[in-house]
């Protein structure tokens, strides 16, 4: 038994390709690449304005960290240096005189020690304090009109708690980030034109494309009426020379012979049946539903290959353990099955295996053709079920296609397993109880 690893099975298309092509919109999607390009260029721009947002608010209470930790070093380093001195000078036993240090160092707008309600130190401009408010939110860092306080209490060598607070400009950060929305309205700007660009650049790309996939369309449906027309040729030859040296026996003999008067209706009607089911696979297959018993079509397939196989001497076998019987259009079903079973003989060598197999599973009649040929590659089970796709030196690739279209009809499907030196195994699913339809959804000829 056989165990393939590729399956593959066929879904309805509703809408051809050729015609696929002319009804997708070409400008559409490069506009939605472009509208999404848009607002990822615009998300990106407002992430990086509030990064840069959260990284100067950073670097204030950084900045005013740093100069908190110089003001109480400072100061306790005087109170130190008194502390040394028997009889410091008048002008060392008041700290403003500190102001002046404090006023050299940049950024630093105003500093304020104080301990109850005693001011030790007032370095603000015009002596003013701020706010009672603003002192008491300035524990975690608090900003009015371009100024951050921050402030914190320190222990005196005696043990007496002095609170600490200062001020330091921030007019920097304000200018750092008026020049940053700048720069950021800039690069949002140009990344708004760059992706408007690539929008006009793509659409037209995709409408080149859609110009040259309708030529390619047009180029294949002109290669699929040439096909055809080769593929009829061929077919009608062998009648038509059948027909030709009848007529030229009768012509040279006079007489008509009944054997061969039948034989050249049976290849005139040969002729009628083939035209009449290319036209069915042109425009859709009709199916007329009758009762049929699978020993019948398996009764048949081996009547109609028998002297193929013994001239091959090809291991030959149909396998059915219970008859049953279904629904189906018989001829149809004939004409697909017989090409699965044709193209399996094909693909075997001399003395090759083939084998056929039918059963009832659930609500599907299934027959299945397995054999021990080359196989198929992934790729060509891919594109066997396309018309006028052939794997062989010598056939036109409609065989598989209308057994696919005649499983679709029957509202079933063909199956296709197969693994490169492992052979093959085709298999035909039909519903139990399919309905008249005509089956239009692979209308390839009429494009």
């Amino acid at each position: 038994m056989l165990r393939p690893n590729i399956i593959f099975r066929s879904r309805l298309q509703k809408v051809p390709f050729c015609r696929r092509i002319r009804t997708s919109p070409p400008g559409k999607l490069p506009w939605l690449f472009a509208g999404a390009g848009t607002l990822i260029v615009f998300i990106a721009t407002l992430l990086h304005l509030w990064s840069v947002y959260a990284q100067l608010k950073e670097h204030v209470y950084l900045d005013g960290s740093q100069a908190l930790s110089f003001v109480e070093l400072r100061f306790l380093a005087y109170e130190e240096t008194l502390s040394l001195l028997k009889n410091p000078p008048p002008y060392l036993q008041n700290p403003a005189w500190l102001v002046d240090e404090f006023q050299s160092q940049p950024f630093l707008y105003g500093v304020l020690i104080w301990y109850d309600n005693e001011i030790l130190l007032n370095s603000f401009p015009h002596a003013l304090v701020p706010d009672k408010k603003i002192v008491e939110l300035a524990s975690k860092g608090a900003e009015d009109r371009e100024i951050f306080y921050l402030s914190d209490v320190i222990k005196r060598k005696n043990g007496q708690p002095v609170n600490v607070l200062v001020a330091i400009d921030t007019s920097f950060r304000a200018r750092l980030w008026q020049e940053t929305v700048v720069h950021g309205a800039v690069i949002l700007l140009g990344g708004l034109a760059f992706m408007g660009f690539l929008g006009f650049i793509m659409s037209r790309l995709i409408r080149r494309e859609h110009r040259i996939l309708r030529r390619l369309a047009d180029t294949e449906k002109l290669a699929a009426a040439g096909r055809l027309s080769a593929m009829l040729a061929h077919e009608i030859r062998n009648p038509l020379n059948t027909l030709s040296m009848g007529l030229q026996y009768l012509k040279e003999f006079n007489q008509a012979k009944p054997e061969l008067v039948g034989k050249l209706q049976k290849e005139v009607q040969k002729l009628d049946e083939l035209i009449y089911e290319l036209l069915e696979v042109a425009k859709g297959i009709e199916v007329r539903p009758m009762q049929v018993q699978a020993s019948q079509v398996l009764l048949e397939i081996e009547n109609e290959f028998s002297s193929l196989v013994e001239a091959r001497k090809i291991d030959f076998e149909v396998v059915l353990e219970k008859d049953f019987s279904f629904q189906a259009d018989l001829r149809w079903l004939m004409r697909g099955l017989s090409n699965l079973v044709r193209n399996a003989l094909e693909a075997v060598e001399d003395k090759g295996q083939v084998k056929i197999r039918a059963w009832q599973s659930k609500d599907k009649a299934v027959f299945e053709v397995i054999d021990n040929g080359p196989g198929l590659t992934e790729e060509q089970i891919a594109n066997i079920k396309r018309p006028f796709y052939t794997t062989k030196k010598q056939g036109f690739g409609i065989g598989l296609y209308l057994a696919d279209m005649v499983a679709k009809a029957h509202k079933g499907e063909l199956v296709i397993e197969s693994k490169p030196g492992r052979g093959s195994r085709m298999r035909l699913r039909l519903g139990l109880k399919a309905k008249g339809e005509r089956q239009n959804e692979t209308d390839y000829f009429n494009h």
